[in-house]
């Protein structure tokens, strides 16, 4: 099923292409030393120097890129979670490393200290701690047990820009962090990621962005072109006409079929660097900030409340702040969230399940973990939170008030 759009526009979009052309600044130009320094001061905290940020052109480059700085020799062993990050299991693999990955919690899509500590066995070089649906895991504890078995702690940040911890920003938490501008997050920049190293020396290691090759102006303007065409497609009223054929049963498995292949894959050869208009939009997007968290804050407080639920970590100053990417309820323990998903989708409400949502990390490096497993089964994905059509965001308020009682978060 056609999910509906996952991110905000980008105000002036055509405008910033078009001059971005007329000035031969696609590929490289003055924003992105913008860009970098603003996402490190966004990520800052409580240390009196902003880290170093370096952009590349997506999460998993910005991941090997870390990797290199940080010292983590291909043969090391890197644990991960085996919710949520199965696209890790191949990328790594495919630097020379080998996976390990650990369970995650009943409670939260993140491992606990306590299975983190039995996950990291001696030769266990590097953790890395992904952050999902926007909400921040509890790094610090976890740092505590990798940095007391000789591990690094990197943060995958995803789409948590924005998220706190205890009071302090995401990405700021462990001994390193990357996150990702596509379509998901609200700063949206047409793909790309970022590194960032909070210890001096595994900085310097960093590759500038003059080091690196950008991607050329056609795969830049390719890139834009296909995802602001999958966006338009996702907007509500083109998305509630296409929703009786997308959602129908015999059309359904070639849509998430569809969606699989679409999925990211991991880069082939060296590090590239993010183009200098991806930085421009990213900026742009950074100026709407507030406005956008604001957004999609109200928009998931709302839905909750129409289940019944309530959003602990979803108010402006939170410590615990939580920027949703996605709104994702639970069904009770012992059922499965495909009839949800599917009575959600007969009621007109476009809702993701399993597979569709999150990617099974334990079963791609073979092994089983149930909590993972758990999760899969479980975790149901509802519509937003980029919603920027106020009737569209009541009616499917209106339409959850029939599922309350049915759900957890």
């Amino acid at each position: 099923m056609l999910s509906p759009r996952r991110s905000e526009s980008c105000p002036g979009l055509v405008t910033h292409i078009l001059d971005a052309l007329a000035r031969g600044t696609v590929d490289r130009g003055p924003h992105l030393r913008v860009f970098e320094a603003r996402i490190a001061g966004l990520v800052q905290g409580r240390r009196r120097f902003a880290p170093d940020a370096h952009a590349t052109s997506s999460g998993l480059e910005a991941m090997a890129a870390l990797l290199s700085a940080m010292r983590i020799p291909a043969g090391s062993r890197i644990v991960v979670p085996a919710y949520g990050c199965g696209g890790l299991v191949p990328f790594m693999r495919s630097l020379g490393y080998r996976v390990t990955t650990v369970d995650v919690g009943e409670d939260h899509p993140f491992p606990t200290p306590a299975l983190l500590d039995r996950a990291c066995t001696p030769d266990v070089r590097c953790v890395v701690v992904s952050h999902l649906f926007g909400r921040a895991a509890d790094v610090p504890a976890l740092a505590t047990v990798a940095h007391a078995r000789g591990a690094l702690l990197i943060e995958d940040g995803g789409y948590a820009l924005g998220s706190r911890f205890a009071a302090e920003p995401a990405g700021s938490l462990a001994d390193g962090a990357t996150f990702r501008f596509d379509a998901g997050g609200p700063v949206h920049a047409f793909g790309g990621g970022i590194a960032i190293a909070l210890e001096p020396e595994a900085a310097r290691r960093l590759p500038l962005v003059t080091d690196v090759p950008p991607p050329s102006t056609g795969e830049v303007l390719s890139g834009i072109l296909a995802e602001a065409t999958a966006d338009a497609a996702r907007a509500d009223t083109l998305r509630r006409l296409l929703l009786p054929i997308l959602g129908s049963e015999p059309v359904r498995p070639l849509v998430e079929w569809m969606d699989g292949a679409m999925r990211l894959h991991p880069p082939d050869g060296p590090v590239r660097g993010m183009s200098n208009l991806q930085a421009r939009l990213g900026l742009a997007a950074m100026d709407d900030l507030p406005r956008r968290l604001e957004r999609r804050q109200s928009v998931t407080l709302g839905f909750l409340a129409a289940l019944g639920l309530q959003g602990t970590g979803l108010a402006a100053d939170a410590p615990d702040r939580w920027v949703p990417s996605d709104i994702v309820v639970r069904v009770p323990p012992g059922r499965d969230g495909s009839l949800l998903a599917r009575h959600l989708r007969q009621a007109g409400i476009v809702a993701d399940h399993g597979p569709a949502l999150a990617d099974d990390a334990g079963a791609l490096a073979g092994e089983e973990r149930p909590g993972a497993r758990a999760w899969l089964r479980r975790a149901v994905r509802l519509p937003g939170p980029a919603i920027q059509d106020a009737a569209e965001a009541d009616r499917v308020c209106a339409a959850l008030q029939a599922f309350q009682g049915r759900v957890a978060i």
